[in-house]
């Protein structure tokens, strides 16, 4: 039996092919394909039934992301590699939330782990007139406590309004989500959860 040569892939010949079939490099972004569409469409389905009667306008979406605030690039353009440093780890917490059509950007709550900025202070910028809340707990994160305050700040906003509240089922959410309709502190808005482990495909503000 002959054996025939090993072809020879030339570097012109593979680009080639890269760009006739739209192949680069791309980054795999976020959990979406670790997600589980089947055991989670009979809560999607629960909840599309329970979002048809409200406007766009009375649907509220929040959620949460961290902000690394002192990270720098990974990357960059150079000759020659570069010596890196510690990667920074300092982060804020920002919860967000808007209804549906966009009509209505809720101001910001961020959470710090210090109780007073000394780059505010230094400024002299009253944080307090800002179009923020801020929060602080030692890990910057949110917490029950946080998030019944956040609620109860949320329902008295509606002014009589009747809304509706998604959010994922975090634990401090849970909670502080309980605690509201035990004391009866939530007069304006309906809360519902969406399913778990699919805030990555489900969750607008994701």
């Amino acid at each position: 039996m002959v054996e025939l040569p090993e072809p020879k892939w030339l570097i012109g010949w593979l680009e080639g092919f890269k760009s006739r079939n739209g192949i680069r490099k791309r980054k795999q972004y976020g959990e979406a394909a670790s997600v589980n569409i089947e055991g989670a469409e009979d809560r999607m389905i629960e909840l599309r039934a329970i979002v048809a009667p409200y406007p766009l306008k009375d649907v509220y979406n929040m959620d949460k992301t961290g902000l690394f605030w002192k990270a720098i690039l990974d990357t960059t353009l150079a000759t020659e590699s570069q010596l890196g440093t510690k990667r920074q780890k300092a982060r804020l917490s920002l919860a967000n939330c808007s209804n549906a059509d966009g009509s209505d950007k809720i101001p910001l709550w961020i959470i710090g782990a210090s109780m007073r900025l000394r780059c505010f202070a230094q400024a002299r910028v009253n944080i307090n007139s800002l179009n923020i809340h801020w929060r602080h707990n030692k890990k910057a994160w949110m917490t029950t406590v946080i998030m019944l305050e956040w609620l109860t700040w949320f329902d008295k906003r509606m002014q009589n309004r009747k809304v509706l509240l998604l959010i994922d089922g975090f634990s401090a959410h849970e909670v502080a989500v309980r605690t509201a309709l035990e004391n009866g502190s939530l007069k304006n808005i309906r809360v519902e959860f969406l399913p778990p482990n699919c805030t990555s495909v489900y969750q607008p503000l994701d």
